[in-house]
């Protein structure tokens, strides 16, 4: 096996990393400014803007982290593992800070908006009355906070 193989997937999954968690953190700040002071939503409104994506890359994410160990163990054993989690671990965070888009971006906002409105439709189209009054509240209050 090719060392560029390892370097390459430690790469790919200190960039998904990277960029999930920085998306993560981008409903949490979203969600917060959307109920602010509740006591009941420490976390404010998160769990409601969260694109469903965010789950398929959190799951991706640990399957790469696993995956870039076991290449490593498999080129070079346990030293190469190691090395190439810590690294891929140091890239990620390097990436998140220096290159990708902060928390409170305009970048992450509209993102999270496309998925609002996308959701919305969806609830509509399969005749979700519940799910969709309880969407469009939130847009509503996503439309007035930004």
């Amino acid at each position: 096996m090719s060392i560029w193989i390892l370097v390459s997937v430690a790469a790919l999954t200190a960039v998904l990393t990277s960029y999930t968690m920085n998306f993560q953190g981008a409903t949490l700040h979203w969600g917060k400014l959307l109920s602010p002071d509740n006591p009941y939503l420490p976390r404010g409104m998160q769990s409601a803007i969260t694109p469903a994506a965010q789950t398929l890359r959190n799951i991706s994410m640990f399957v790469l982290w696993i995956t870039t160990a076991i290449l490593g163990f498999t080129y070079s054993g346990w030293l190469a593992a190691v090395v190439a989690v810590v690294g891929g671990t140091l890239a990620s965070g390097m990436i998140g800070v220096l290159l990708l888009p902060k928390v409170d971006s305009d970048y992450f906002r509209t993102r999270i908006r496309k998925s609002l409105e996308s959701r919305l439709s969806k609830y509509r189209q399969s005749g979700d009355q519940i799910r969709s009054t309880a969407m469009s509240e939130v847009i509503e209050d996503w439309d007035e906070l930004v």
